[in-house]
């Protein structure tokens, strides 16, 4: 597939991210769109230096496919102001997604 590919050979994604829903010390938990499919992501509250070496700490995220099998695993950068009333959708808030592993369900 066309996405799988894309993904498999992207160093960062930029996606829009609609929704946060948990926010401690940056952005934890919301929804993100990739391509044409919404992602729900969590931060695993983690270190991963064990993937990126040892010059930074990044957090990992699992992403689930909103109604899929899809999810990857991913460290993330994020640009734009975050709005942090739920009830509202966020706007120019962007994820750049870096995928470590991808699993098909």
């Amino acid at each position: 597939m066309a996405e799988e590919k894309r993904l498999s050979n992207s160093k960062d994604i930029r996606s829009p991210v609609t929704a946060v829903y948990d926010w401690y010390d940056g952005i934890r938990e919301g929804l993100s769109q990739i391509g044409d499919m919404s992602y729900r992501f969590e931060s695993r509250r983690l270190d991963c230096k064990e993937y990126r070496g040892d010059y930074e700490s990044v957090d990992l995220f699992d992403l689930t496919a909103v109604g899929g099998d899809d999810t990857l695993l991913a460290t993330a950068r994020f640009e734009g102001p975050v709005n942090l009333d739920e009830t509202e959708i966020q706007k120019n808030l962007f994820a750049y997604w870096s995928i470590i592993e991808r699993s098909d369900g």
